[in-house]
């Protein structure tokens, strides 16, 4: 398999995983072999397990009591029981009085399951009705927990302390709204999921909701540049029923660029050229959460993040406004490089993290990470490595099996070590950070492969999903509530399929944030996996409750068409350019022997308008990139509102503002072998073709170890149909891995009308990375291949804190509306 050229770095001494007791509790009911970690005291509080006892009814029951019920809503084997909200006396004398509350369940009807605390209980949505009678309840409740609201159908554990509310939506005429009726496309039945959401200002409103709006369309390209937020004025219609509403937006007069700037990228925001009338409810109601939301950046949340990599969570944090990066830790002295680039002001810690951990629990933190004891981490954020071929990015590296970790893109099929594998255990030394530090908030990335039945397995073999079940019991046990959600990036504003699992946590008194609903449209290709949880109703889904999204789904094209084209050419023949540039031959011809086909003559031509760079052979060259100069001229000025902001600076970096002067760097691809390249350089010049289209006189050769494409094996595993596949620019780029090898199961890396592979510049902003990050290269360039790879892409990341920003304010809302209904009540009692 064809892979950077780049060496690897050095590797540091395995060490096994340093955990608190809380999280050594855990993973013993997980039958987790021992000497796969080290339990330290860290002075949390004993971990109870004990199950909670049920005694006869002795007594009246009463407001407030947790009763047993004789026969569960399922008719199972399975307990269940009541809290007890209401009772009403019974009409005739002598019969048990009527009492109803909602039904709660044990830890053995949820995700925790079997290793989930014995004496907590858990509110569900349903409700029971019954008799204060033998007939219908079986005893009465001692000893139980009861701190969590379960959803039954997702991975959710609410706590009852501070659950809030989401507002209502409440309509008022001139506000504007989204439509879920999407237009009629020729091609949006075989590309888009969902359509973008049609925006609509309410002129008049109708009891039975047929309600006369105006519409209002999405702008088609003005000068060349698609803006996705600008709107113009549409056709006056009248909804058929309210029900095609799928919630409020705002609008505003925008005319000049610097107006739309100050308004670009902000979520639910739109903007006319023209005048707009506004709800002037609404705009008291907005300035209002504006103002909580500027009170609230002034005192920014402090984040530590582990296994740091290039800094995608942190740097979503970052532009959401809501959070800065104060302390940081990762192994990869080139990750750090970069990471240290863009949070000038944090001093990464770049030790094992264990031996980090190990040295806060014993009193021995280093200046640069905060003491537990004073309490000044606000948010931990991790994404645990999930990769066994690519270099991890801490130090338990030294593992027989190449291939352990989370993700199935490299990944052995029937490996039983790989459950073993110490560096799974990171997630572990994840969970004994959080119960040492015990921040407001958490958000934890990682594939989906974790929570996969088929491959989430922790220690014994019973205990399927067991990394899943280990992760919400410790955050129960903590006190934390949870949400487990996956979440594709396509759906949030990124340029690539990019399937990840999000667990967003809460501390006990704070506000547990709604998972982010999806801010952009989607592709058919990209819709992500759903994973049933076992032994459970639960599943691990999207957040999408409706199908649509308020904008229209990025492509690659509106992406990358802005940065420089370039061929590769091969060493075989030095040809005279236009440009003067040194240009070489198309094709190496290391397989196929023709020097002068068809194809040759057409390239030779290209070769005059399009520059070409040599490609080195591997092995026998220091050279290991291929492109550009860096930094190079921009191919024309930004063509989407996307380019413009990925041309932005990053608040607070190191980045100087002259990286931003219309120049663009590391644009430049990775060296593979002579023959791969010509694999490259032969399939046709076409979105999504791939190694099929390559010329009909030239054997198809597979580098993926087939004898021929015919064979039974090739055919069984359809012939990686996405090997030297070029990527589409009407759709979104496949999942960016560690490593660019274009013949690998995932593949899809080939440019669409270039002949080469796409560069680094180009994956990172299909990231979200913007264009001034330069990713470190100390040990080679597939370093910053393996960072971009690896990392979190950047707008999911501010998705998923703006939603923490949204619960803050609406907890804040919350609190003033209780003072003034009270102060209103003391001033109707004074009067």
């Amino acid at each position: 398999m064809d892979s950077s050229s780049s060496p690897e770095p050095p590797s540091g001494p395995a060490s096994r995983a340093v955990v608190t007791p809380l999280v050594a509790a855990v993973l013993a009911r997980c039958n987790t072999a021992p000497h796969l970690y080290t339990t330290l005291p860290a002075g949390a509080p004993a971990l109870r397990r004990a199950a909670f006892a049920v005694r006869r009814i002795e007594d009246r029951i009463a407001l407030g009591h947790v009763v047993k019920l004789v026969q569960n809503a399922h008719g199972g084997a399975l307990s269940e029981y009541a809290l007890v909200s209401s009772i009403v006396d019974a009409d005739e004398p002598g019969m048990p009085a009527r009492i109803s509350g909602p039904v709660l369940v044990g830890q053995e009807r949820t995700p925790l399951a079997p290793v989930g605390p014995l004496d907590e209980l858990f509110r569900t949505a349903r409700v029971w009705h019954g008799r204060a009678s033998s007939e219908h309840i079986s005893g009465l409740v001692e000893g139980a927990r009861l701190r969590f609201a379960y959803d039954e159908q997702t991975c959710a554990l609410v706590p009852l302390d501070n659950a809030v509310a989401s507002p209502e939506i409440e309509l008022h005429e001139h506000d504007f709204v989204y439509i879920d009726a999407p237009l009629p496309s020729a091609d949006a039945g075989e590309v888009l999921v969902h359509a973008p959401w049609r925006i609509a200002q309410i002129r008049k409103l109708s009891r039975s909701g047929a309600h006369k709006v105006q519409l209002f369309d999405r702008t088609a390209a003005v000068d060349g540049f698609e803006d996705e937020q600008l709107l113009s004025k549409g056709a006056k219609q009248v909804l058929p029923s309210a029900a095609y509403i799928r919630g409020k937006c705002w609008v505003e007069s925008a005319r000049s660029m610097k107006e739309r700037d100050r308004l670009r990228g902000l979520p639910d925001v739109f903007y006319v050229a023209g005048d707009v009338k506004q709800c002037m409810r609404c705009r008291d109601e907005r300035e209002k959460r504006q103002h909580i939301e500027r009170r609230l950046k002034k005192h920014r949340l402090k984040a530590l993040d582990l296994f740091a990599g290039a800094g995608g969570l942190s740097t979503g944090a970052v532009l959401s406004g809501l959070a800065k990066c104060k302390w940081a830790n990762d192994f990869d002295s080139s990750a750090a490089a970069t990471f240290s680039s863009l949070h000038n002001k944090v001093i990464i810690d770049t030790r094992d993290c264990n031996v980090v951990l190990r040295d806060i629990i014993e009193g021995r933190a280093p200046p640069h990470m905060p003491d537990p004891a004073e309490g000044l981490v606000d948010v931990i954020t991790a994404g645990p490595p999930c990769q066994g071929e690519c270099f991890p990015l801490l130090a338990l590296v030294c593992m027989a099996d190449p291939l352990a970790g989370f993700s199935r893109a490299n990944m052995a099929t029937n490996n039983k070590s790989r459950p073993m594998d110490p560096r799974n255990m990171l997630v572990a030394t994840t969970l004994a950070f959080i119960d040492v530090y015990r921040p407001r908030f958490v958000v934890l990335e990682n594939v989906g492969g974790l929570v996969d039945p088929a491959n989430g397995k922790l220690g014994d073999v019973d205990v399927s999903q067991g990394f899943l079940k280990m992760i919400l019991t410790s955050f129960c046990e903590m006190g934390y509530g949870v949400r487990a959600h996956i979440a594709q990036a396509v759906e949030y504003g990124v340029a690539q399929s990019r399937p990840r699992i999000i667990f967003l946590a809460a501390r006990s008194g704070e506000p547990l944030p709604d998972f982010p609903l999806q801010t952009h449209a989607g592709f058919k290709k990209a819709t992500p996996k759903q994973f049933k949880v076992e032994g459970c109703d639960a599943r691990i889904t999207t957040c999408r409750c409706v199908n649509g999204a308020p904008l229209p789904a990025v492509t690659a094209g509106a992406v990358l068409s802005d940065l420089p084209m370039f061929d590769w050419m091969s060493s075989c023949e030095q040809r005279p350019c236009a440009a003067a540039l040194s240009i070489t031959q198309a094709d190496p011809h290391v397989i196929y022997p023709d020097k002068n086909d068809e194809h040759d003559r057409w390239r030779r031509e290209r070769a005059k308008i399009i520059p070409s760079f040599e490609v080195p052979k591997r092995g026998e060259s220091d050279v290991d990139r291929i492109g550009p100069q860096s930094p190079c001229a921009y191919r024309c000025q930004p063509r989407t509102s996307h380019q413009l902001a990925l041309r932005q600076l990053v608040p607070g970096s190191a980045i100087s503002s002259s990286a931003y002067k219309q120049q663009v760097t590391q644009h430049q691809t990775t060296v593979l072998s002579l023959d791969a390249s010509e694999r490259v350089c032969n399939v046709k010049l076409a979105p999504n073709a791939n190694y099929d289209t390559w010329p009909p006189s030239k054997p198809k050769l597979a580098s993926w170890g087939y004898s021929s494409l015919a064979a039974a094996s090739a055919r069984k595993n359809s012939a990686y149909p996405k090997a030297y596949l070029r990527a589409d620019p009407a759709g979104a780029l496949q999942i960016s891995m560690a490593r660019m090898d274009p013949g690998s199961k995932s593949g899809g890396n080939l440019h669409w009308d270039q002949y080469r592979l796409l560069t680094v510049r180009e994956v990172a902003r299909a990231q979200g990375f913007p264009d001034g990050v330069h990713f470190a290269t100390e040990h080679g360039f597939g370093d910053a291949i393996r960072q971009v790879g690896n990392a979190v892409p950047v707008p999911l990341a501010r998705a998923v804190f703006r939603s923490i920003l949204r619960a803050l304010v609406d907890r804040e809302l919350a609190t003033e509306d209780e003072g003034e209904t009270a102060s209103a009540k003391r001033r109707r009692v004074d009067e």
